[in-house]
C-alpha cells in the first residue's frame, strides 16, 4: 500500500509522543486495532461527492490576473484552497487541494514569469472563524506544483511582494499568530527564492505586518503597515502602539516610522495603496479611536493627510485600491463598497441595493482594477467573487466556485434527502442529496432558508417540513422547505432579566427520541416540546466570566477602544448532545470550559470538567458524542486554537464523567484542532473526527485513529453526520461545502476478519431504479454541477491480496446472468463499482447514445458483454460539461425484484450478496408494468441477436455466391439490416419505397427504453403500437429466415 511504511513510523511516532504528554492515569494501553497494521489504509479509495454548493460560493482573500493573459485567474480561499481558471472565470479547477495547508492570505504573480506564483497561508482577516496558516509556498509551472518554503509559524500573512525583475526577491507582510504572541512575524525577505529568510522588520510578539507595498519606479523603496492585535475565546484587542507605517529606501534593510500627519497613540489595523500612476501618492486607511479613516501622502509618505472619516470596520477588510489610471479614484472594500473620485475626501456606495439579500453580496476584502480599462473590476470577499463592466454599477456573480463556509449541517429521510447547512456570512441552504437531472446537480437546485451568516440547522424526527434554522447569535426559526414560511421562535427572557448569552455559532438539536421537541444552547440549555411555541429553560451553565476584568496585551478588556470584541463573546454554550439510549441524559459544553451533565431531562446538572486532565482548565468545548454504546459513555472534543494551542483533544468517559481517557492517538500533533465528531449508528466502536485539515476514523472508540483520505481535499470538518436510513456519511466542511460518501457501512464493518480473508463483499444497499432528465437545455459551461451519486447498485469488495481478474457477476432469481462488471484487483484496500441496473447493450447498435462524454469521477461501471456504464467511453478530447450519468451506449433497466451478484478472482467465486432493486419512489409505474418493459425489451434484444446472426451468414454466403443467387442474399439483406448489408435506412438507390429494415424497427423499439445521449427513455410498459411493430418484425424476420434457407 502506498506510503504505508512511512505512515506506520509517523504513526508510532505521534502516538508516543501523545504517551510522553499524558498526565498519569491518562496512558492506558489498548489492544490491538484493525487499522493498526501498517498495511492499512483501507479506506483510501472510497470516493466522497462534492454536492456544493457554489451558488453562494465563500470568503475570498485575494485575486490575481495573470499580466501576460488575462483569461487566467487565481483566487485565494480563506479556508477552500487556491483556485485557477485559464477561461476568464467559466471553469476553474483547485490547484491546493492535496497540500499541507488550506487557508490563504495573499497571492502574487512574478510579472516576467507569470508560471511563477507565490501563496502566503493564514487568513489576515482575524475573524473568530479565521484559521491559520502554515507558511509560504511557491509554484513555477502555473500551480500544478508547489514547493514550500518556510515560515510556518507565521500563520497568518497578509501580503507577499516580488521584486519586478527578480525572480528570486520576494517579501513577505506576516501579521503572525491571532491567538498568542509569537516571534514569527513582521516582514520576511528572501533573495533566494525562499531557501532563506530574513526578518527586517519586526515590532514585537504582538504585533505583526498586515500589509506591504512596493514603489513601482523602485523596488528598494518599500512601504510596510504593522498591526498590533490579539484574539482569545472571550473577546478581542484589536490595536495598540506597534501599529504604524513604516518605510525603507534599501530593500528592507532599514525602516523609517512615517508619523507626519499619522494620528499618535494607539492604532489599529491600517491598509496601504500605493498609485500605479502616481508613485509618490499612497493611501492609508487607518483604525484609531478618534482620528480612523481615510488618509493620504503625495510626498511619498513624507506628510500624510486625513481626508476623510470613511473606513468601514478595519478589523476585518482595510484594503483599500488606487485605480492604476487615475490617482483621484480610490475604492475601499468592505460591507458595502465604496468610491470615491477626489482622492478620499468624499466616498459614495458603488452599487446601490433596493433591500437587504438583493443585488450585490455584502461584505467585500479586495478589488482589483483592470490596468487597461478601469470600468472593468474583480471583487473578492465573503460572497466569493464578482465582476463588474461598469466600474462597479452592475455585477455578474462568478458562482461556480465551490468553496461554501459551513458551520453546522443537518439532513432530513426524504428519498432522496435534503441537506441544510449554515454558511459563514452567506445565509442558510437546502440542498438534494441526488437529484434527476443528467448533469447532476445545480446551483438552481440549493434554496436559501434563511439570512445572515448560517448556524444550526435540525429536523424534526417525526416531520421534515420542520425545519430548524438558526443564524449567528442564536436567532432560531421553524422553516417549511415547501413554501419557505419562517417562524422566528428565538427564546426570549422575561422582563426585568438580563439578555440570554448565545454563541455566534450556537448549537441547535431535534431530538432523536421525541417529535416536537428541540433544543437550544444559549448560556442556558432551552427546551421546548413544541416546536419551538414555548421554551424551558436550564440554570446557567457556564462560568459566567466577567471579561471586562481580563486582560489582552496588557490592557484590561473593558478598556479596549479599538474593535473591541469584534465578533466574539463568552459563557455560551457551543456544543451539547441528547444520549441516543436514554432522552433523559443530556451533556453541554461550554466556550468557557464547562462540561454539564443532566441525567433529568435538565432539572438538576453536574460539572465535570475538574475531572478532565490532560487539557488546559477553561479550553473551549468543541463537539460531543453521546455514544450509543451506553447511556454512562461521551466523547468531548476540545478546541484549544484560541490560545494558541493547535495540537488535537478528544476525552472520553464511561461512567457519566467521573474518569475520562485522552484518545488522541494517531491523530497529528499539531494543525489538528478537533472540529466535529460523529459515532456510526449500530456501532459505537466507530466515531469520524474532523480537524483543522482532515477527517479521521477509529474503529475502537478513539484508541487509534487514521486519516481518512481517499479523494477529500485539505480543509476545516466543521460537521458531521451519518444519515440513519441511508448510513452516507455527509460532511459540512469549513472552506468546501458539502462531500458525501454514499453507504459508508463497509467503514463501520471493518474488522481484522475481513482484512485477513482472501476476499470479501460487503453488504449491498437497496438500489432504486431511477430516469435522468436532461431537464435544463444547452446551459453552455458557464456554471456549476455537483455529481449525484453513482447510477445503480454499488458492489464493495476487498482484497488481502492482488488479482489480475475481478468480475462481479449479477444473475436474476432465476439464476439467469444478467450484467458483469468488472473491478480493480489492487488489494488491502475497498473498491467500490455500479452497476447501472440495466441489461447490456443491444446487440447491433441498438441503444448508442450520440454526443461525447468524459471519464466519470464516480465508482467505475464496466462490462464484459460490450456494454458500459458512466466512464466506459473515453475520447481522445474530454468535451464539456461532464454529466454525472452516462450519455454513451446503455441498455434497458431491470424490472424491480431481488437480484444477486457474485464476486469471481482470478476465476474462483468467493462470496455472494442479496440485494434488492425497487422501482422509483416518485413514478407511478407498477411493477406489472415493470416486468411487461423487461420481458418485451429482453424478447426485442433477443431478436436483435437472432438478426445479427442471420445477418453474418447472409454476408458470408453472398460473398461466395454469384449472379443470381448473389442478388437474392443480398435483397434478404437489405429485408433484414438495410441496403448493401450495412445499417441503412432501406434498398440501393433508385428503389421504390421499402419496409424498414428488421433491424431498424427492433432497434427503434429498444431505443424507447433506453434513450439516446441525454435523451430520457421510459420505464413503462410498451404501448400496443409498439406489440404490434414487434409482431411485424418478429414475421418478416421467420420469413426472411425461411426464405435464406
Amino acid at each position: 500500500m502506498r506510503r504505508a511504511f512511512g505512515l506506520a513510523i509517523l504513526l508510532a511516532l505521534v502516538f508516543l509522543a501523545a504517551l510522553v504528554a499524558m498526565p498519569a492515569g491518562l496512558a492506558q494501553r489498548a489492544a490491538p486495532s484493525p487499522l493498526d497494521e501498517a498495511r492499512d489504509r483501507p479506506f483510501d479509495e472510497l470516493h466522497f461527492r462534492d454536492i456544493g454548493p457554489a451558488a453562494t460560493s465563500g470568503r475570498l482573500h485575494d485575486i490575481q490576473i495573470d499580466p501576460s493573459n488575462p483569461a487566467v485567474l487565481y483566487v485565494a480561499a480563506a479556508t477552500g484552497g487556491i483556485w485557477k481558471s485559464a477561461n476568464k472565470g467559466v471553469t476553474w479547477k483547485p490547484v491546493f487541494e492535496n497540500q499541507p495547508d488550506n487557508t490563504f492570505g495573499a497571492l502574487a504573480i512574478f510579472e516576467r514569469d507569470p508560471k511563477i506564483v507565490w501563496a502566503g497561508t493564514g487568513e489576515q482577516n482575524n475573524r473568530q472563524s479565521s484559521s491559520w496558516g502554515g507558511g509560504v509556498y511557491r509554484s513555477t509551472d502555473g500551480g500544478d506544483t508547489w514547493t514550500h518554503l518556510g515560515l510556518h509559524d507565521t500563520r497568518a500573512i497578509g501580503r507577499v511582494v516580488l521584486h519586478p525583475t527578480d525572480p528570486a526577491i520576494a517579501y513577505v507582510a506576516a501579521v503572525g499568530n491571532l491567538w498568542t504572541g509569537s516571534d514569527e512575524r513582521g516582514v520576511f525577505k528572501t533573495t533566494d527564492a525562499g531557501r532563506t529568510w530574513a526578518r527586517v522588520l519586526f515590532v514585537d510578539r504582538f504585533t505583526g505586518a498586515t500589509d506591504i507595498v512596493m514603489d513601482p519606479r523602485d523596488p528598494a523603496v518599500l512601504y510596510a503597515a504593522t498591526y498590533q492585535r490579539l484574539r482569545k475565546a472571550f473577546g478581542f484587542n484589536g490595536g495598540g502602539p506597534g501599529s504604524a507605517i513604516h518605510k525603507s529606501t534599501d530593500g528592507g534593510a532599514t525602516w523609517k516610522k512615517l508619523e507626519n500627519g499619522v494620528p499618535a497613540g494607539d492604532k489599529g489595523r491600517i491598509g496601504l495603496a500605493v498609485a500605479r500612476s502616481k508613485p509618490d501618492v499612497l493611501v492609508a486607511t487607518i483604525e484609531h479611536a478618534t482620528a480612523g479613516g481615510t488618509y493620504r501622502t503625495e510626498d511619498a509618505g513624507a506628510t500624510w493627510k486625513r481626508m476623510s472619516a470613511t473606513n468601514p470596520r478595519p478589523m476585518y477588510y482595510s484594503k483599500p485600491t488606487i485605480d492604476p489610471n487615475n490617482d483621484r479614484r480610490i475604492w475601499l472594500p468592505g460591507t458595502s463598497i465604496v468610491k470615491s473620485e477626489n482622492g478620499g475626501t468624499t466616498f459614495e456606495e458603488e452599487p446601490t441595493s433596493p433591500t437587504y439579500d438583493v443585488g450585490l453580496k455584502t461584505d467585500h476584502h479586495v478589488i482589483r482594477v483592470d490596468p487597461a480599462n478601469s470600468a472593468h473590476i474583480y471583487v473578492a470577499g465573503d460572497g466569493g467573487l464578482h465582476e463588474s463592466f461598469d466600474m462597479g454599477k452592475t455585477y455578474i456573480r462568478v458562482n461556480n466556485i465551490p468553496v461554501a463556509q459551513v458551520y453546522r449541517i443537518a439532513a432530513d429521510n426524504r428519498d432522496p434527502y435534503w441537506v441544510y447547512a449554515g454558511l459563514q456570512d452567506n445565509h442558510s441552504w437546502m440542498g438534494p442529496s441526488a437529484t434527476r437531472h443528467w448533469l447532476g446537480i445545480l446551483n438552481q437546485d440549493w434554496l436559501e432558508i434563511g439570512f445572515s451568516d448560517g448556524t444550526g440547522k435540525a429536523v424534526d424526527k417525526a416531520d421534515w417540513r420542520k425545519v430548524y434554522s438558526s443564524s449567528s447569535g442564536g436567532n432560531l426559526s421553524l422553516v417549511d422547505p415547501v413554501t419557505g414560511d419562517a417562524m422566528g421562535i428565538t427564546p426570549r427572557p422575561r422582563a426585568g432579566e438580563p439578555p440570554y448569552r448565545f454563541d455566534w455559532d450556537a448549537p441547535v438539536m431535534a431530538s432523536r427520541h421525541t417529535p416536537g421537541t428541540v433544543y437550544l444552547g444559549g448560556n442556558r440549555l432551552f427546551i421546548s416540546r413544541d416546536y419551538g411555541s414555548t421554551w424551558s429553560r436550564t440554570k446557567d451553565l457556564t462560568r459566567a466570566i466577567n471579561r471586562d476584568t481580563l486582560e489582552m496585551m496588557g490592557v484590561l478588556n473593558r478598556d479596549i477602544r479599538l474593535s473591541r470584541n469584534d465578533g466574539d463573546a463568552i459563557s455560551e454554550i457551543s456544543n451539547f448532545a441528547e444520549s441516543p439510549v436514554d432522552p433523559h441524559v443530556l451533556w453541554v459544553g461550554t466556550d468557557d470550559g464547562n462540561v454539564q451533565l443532566t441525567r433529568d431531562g435538565g432539572k438538576t446538572w453536574t460539572e465535570l470538567s475538574g475531572a478532565i486532565q490532560g487539557v488546559r482548565n477553561g479550553t473551549f468545548v468543541g463537539d460531543i458524542v453521546a455514544s450509543a454504546a451506553s447511556p454512562a459513555t461521551a466523547y468531548v472534543s476540545f478546541d484549544a486554537h484560541r490560545d494558541g494551542d493547535f495540537a488535537p483533544y478528544i476525552v472520553r468517559t464511561t461512567d457519566f464523567g467521573k474518569t475520562w481517557t485522552l484518545a488522541i492517538a494517531g491523530l497529528p500533533s499539531e494543525d489538528a484542532s478537533v472540529r466535529s465528531l460523529a459515532e456510526y449508528p449500530g456501532h459505537p466502536n466507530v466515531l469520524f473526527a474532523g480537524t483543522e485539515r482532515a477527517l479521521f476514523v477509529t474503529d475502537d472508540s478513539g484508541a487509534h485513529w487514521i486519516r481518512l483520505a481517499a479523494n477529500l481535499p485539505t480543509t476545516r470538518y466543521d460537521d458531521i453526520l451519518v444519515h440513519p436510513r441511508t448510513k452516507d456519511l455527509v460532511l459540512g466542511t469549513h472552506g468546501r461545502g458539502i462531500w458525501i460518501l454514499d453507504d459508508g457501512s463497509p467503514i463501520a464493518e471493518w474488522t481484522a476478519a475481513i482484512r485477513s480473508k482472501p476476499a470479501h463483499l460487503f453488504r449491498v444497499p437497496r438500489a432504486r431504479l431511477m430516469l435522468y432528465w436532461e431537464d435544463v437545455s444547452n446551459m453552455g459551461h458557464y456554471f456549476f454541477t455537483a455529481e449525484n451519486p453513482a447510477e445503480g447498485a454499488a458492489f464493495t469488495y476487498h482484497l488481502s491480496k492482488p488479482a489480475a481478474h475481478v468480475r462481479l457477476i449479477v444473475t436474476s432469481p432465476t439464476g439467469k446472468v444478467i450484467r458483469t462488471v468488472i473491478g480493480p484487483g489492487a488489494a488491502n484496500v475497498i473498491h467500490r463499482v455500479n452497476w447501472d441496473l440495466r441489461y447490456p447493450v443491444p446487440p447491433g447498435g441498438a441503444g448508442r447514445g450520440a454526443g461525447g462524454g468524459g471519464p466519470s469521477t464516480g465508482s467505475r461501471v464496466a462490462s464484459e458483454e460490450g456494454g458500459g456504464g458512466p466512464g466506459a467511453q473515453k475520447p481522445a478530447v474530454i468535451q464539456l460539461p461532464i454529466p454525472s450519468h452516462d450519455i454513451g451506449p446503455r441498455g434497458p433497466h431491470v424490472a424491480p425484484g431481488t437480484f444477486k451478484v457474485t464476486l469471481e478472482v482470478d476465476g474462483v467465486k468467493t462470496e455472494s450478496r442479496t440485494f434488492e432493486v425497487r422501482g422509483d419512489p416518485a413514478s407511478a409505474v407498477t411493477l406489472a408494468q415493470h416486468k411487461a418493459r423487461e420481458a418485451f425489451a429482453v424478447e426485442v434484444m433477443d431478436l436483435l441477436a437472432r438478426v445479427d446472426t442471420l445477418a453474418a451468414d447472409l454476408r458470408t454466403r453472398r460473398a461466395a455466391a454469384t449472379g443470381d443467387g448473389a442478388a437474392r442474399l443480398q435483397a434478404l439483406e437489405q429485408r433484414l439490416v438495410g441496403g448493401g448489408g450495412g445499417r441503412g435506412r432501406g434498398a440501393g438507390a433508385g428503389a421504390g419505397p421499402q419496409p424498414q429494415p428488421v433491424r431498424q424497427r427492433l432497434s427503434g423499439l429498444i431505443s424507447a427504453f433506453v434513450g439516446s445521449g441525454a435523451r430520457t427513455g421510459t420505464l413503462s410498459a410498451p404501448t400496443g403500437s409498439m406489440r404490434a411493430t414487434l409482431a411485424d418484425a418478429k414475421a418478416d424476420l421467420a420469413a426472411i429466415t425461411k426464405d435464406s434457407k
